[in-house]
């Protein structure tokens, strides 16, 4: 990545006041029941049994250490209709519900 490109990932980032943000972010992630929103999580993840049987579009970026593969296998496991489409390289993981037949 050329200098000029890093300066611009990082510009938005340039010190702790513009940065607070992603760290709350990550702060709000529900890893443990003593979670406040972690109740909210479970509610959530019970509601998408609704969607299992429709058909769905599975887009997966294969590189991002975010989206591993371990939790393609949790979507697949959870929307066993769904088809996957891997994308190399991209930077985004996406679930599209298409129309039924």
């Amino acid at each position: 990545m050329s200098p000029p490109i890093q300066k611009g990932y990082l510009a938005p980032y340039n010190n702790w006041a513009n940065r607070v943000a992603v760290h709350r972010f990550v702060q709000d992630i529900p890893l443990a029941p003593s979670h406040p929103s972690y109740a909210t999580l479970l509610h959530v993840e019970e509601g998408l049994k609704q969607f299992q049987q429709h058909p769905m579009l599975l887009r997966w970026e294969r590189t991002r250490l975010v989206f591993y593969a371990q939790v393609r296998e949790e979507f697949q496991q959870r929307f066993p209709q769904a088809e996957v489409y891997p994308i190399p390289d991209a930077g985004i993981i996406c679930l599209k519900m298409l129309p039924n037949d």
